[in-house]
């Protein structure tokens, strides 16, 4: 379904281990998996911003702030950046424990650094790699601020432990992973950066209009409302910013993480700027769990020192709670849109969590009752997920088995063409939902018509298994399989 998944199995064997451990589900321990990675990561993070700051205040807002990132709602779901994510934060937190503890502990941190080093590298590609880039810059900021110590007039700050040894070594492990796994990463990850880049040197040349904000290609523009909310979220970062910068650097000028997170906050503007671009809004989604992680710490070190620090009483502070709502409800209608795509809702085709509905379900349900686990089947991109993950079936796609399936279904007749794509997909199955006819935004190059999906019930020895009315499963194992 996704063909980098397997590259990077930490979350599915941690569940699968679950799993045999105890006879759950494997849903089950999906939710067990990632709810404890949850409490981990809400643990690591805030205590990571007091150790930072010295101020629960100061870690208790910027753990608020963190809540107003677009993808708030998504990362709780099972995406293997969902534990990736606990397990950087656990990392980041246990090399600054590690700096201030005794050493009676250092050998302890130190082996769940290297552990949790370990599990990151293995779970998810970009989350690795962003805990590369945060340790280095982490220590070119601590050997600068190391360098002025030997300054007389400096003499006598205390600088944090080196972080350079935990650098070191995520990057040897990120770089025998990579090999491992021939780069997979890569090649999964480099045309979206190419095509951001590509795209917003067109916008600057006046070879391409920037992307219109909240419109879709259907025409669907979000409420007014939302497209306010959301705009207001961004100009009260940017606008708090400068304030928590500043008092960073007041405060916090010998801290090197601090810092380091300070050096974050300024790619939050340019992933603003990367939703210019059609391709950027994907890019850009992708930083915003990591940026989130600089800019909750330094607009929260901001109202801290600056606002509520002012504030005589709890009158002046009450704007300050609006505020965070505006940033949080922006953050949220960013992270959601469009509004159609939401739940609560009907049934709606391609529309990702609107179109997992039972009938579909149960579909896949009497596959792996009725069939049996491990069938080679075709079908649209929801059935296909299902299909492998309540049906236990082997669905086969253009990036797993390098055909089209789509010529499969938007051919008038079951032509050669056809029959050739099927034996050459060794396909058993295939998965017909009738909701699809007529629609415009597909999985295809056109939308589909009656007479398309019609077409399999005229060929001899191909075989209706299963119908709903809406979903219909039909047996072509004669014909891939002669």
């Amino acid at each position: 379904l996704l063909p980098i998944s397997p590259f990077y199995p930490g979350l599915q064997i941690v569940t699968n281990a679950l799993t045999n451990v105890t006879g759950l589900s494997i849903f089950a321990s999906g939710m067990i998996v990632i709810n404890t990675a949850g409490i981990v990561f809400v643990l690591s993070l805030f205590l990571f911003y007091e150790y930072i700051s010295g101020s629960a205040l100061v870690a208790g807002i910027a753990m608020m702030l963190y809540m107003a990132k677009p993808t708030f709602f998504s990362d709780t779901l099972y995406h293997y950046e969902d534990l990736a994510m606990p397990l950087m934060a656990f990392v980041l937190y246990a090399v600054v424990q590690r700096s201030s503890s005794s050493k009676a502990y250092h050998l302890g941190l130190t082996v769940a650094i290297w552990l949790g080093l370990a599990a990151v590298v293995v779970t998810h590609h970009v989350t690795s790699f962003m805990l590369d880039l945060v340790l280095i810059v982490w220590t070119m900021v601590f050997l600068i601020l190391k360098r002025r110590t030997l300054n007389p007039k400096n003499r006598g700050q205390e600088i944090q432990g080196n972080p350079g040894g935990t650098a070191l070594l995520a990057i040897v492990l990120t770089s025998l992973w990579l090999l491992y796994t021939g780069a997979q990463a890569v090649g999964y990850l480099y045309p979206t950066y190419s095509s951001t880049v590509s795209q917003f040197l067109q916008i600057l040349a006046g070879e391409r209009e920037t992307r219109q904000f909240f419109h879709d290609a259907g025409g669907f523009v979000e409420p007014l409302w939302e497209r306010i909310a959301a705009f207001a979220a961004v100009a009260l970062i940017m606008l708090g910013l400068p304030f928590g910068l500043f008092q960073i650097w007041r405060r916090y000028r010998a801290n090197a993480t601090a810092l380091m997170l300070a050096i974050a906050a300024f790619i939050y503007p340019v992933s603003q700027l990367m939703r210019l671009t059609s391709s950027g809004v994907n890019l850009g989604g992708r930083l915003q769990p990591y940026v989130f992680g600089a800019i909750a710490l330094v607009l929260a070190v901001g109202i801290t020192h600056f606002w509520i620090a002012r504030a005589p009483n709890w009158m002046y502070r009450l704007p300050l709670v609006g505020l965070l709502a505006i940033i949080f409800i922006g953050g949220w209608v960013t992270g959601t849109s469009p509004l159609w795509n939401r739940l609560p809702g009907s049934y709606l085709p391609y529309s990702d969590q609107r179109s997992i509905q039972p009938e579909s379900i149960m579909a896949a349900k009497w596959a792996y009752s009725y069939l049996g686990p491990g069938h080679r089947v075709i079908g649209d991109q929801v059935n296909t997920i299902l299909m492998a993950t309540y049906g236990g079936q082997w669905v086969v796609t253009p990036s797993n088995d390098q055909i089209l399936v789509s010529s499969i279904y938007i051919s008038p007749t079951f032509d050669h063409d056809v029959v050739s794509t099927l034996q050459q997909g060794d396909v058993q199955y295939i998965v017909v939902d009738r909701r699809l006819i007529g629609v415009d935004q597909t999985d295809y190059s056109e939308p589909l018509d009656a007479g398309m999906l019609a077409k399999f019930d005229e060929v001899q020895n191909v075989n209706r298994v299963f119908d709903s009315g809406n979903i219909i499963l039909y047996d072509v194992k004669a014909i891939s399989q002669p």
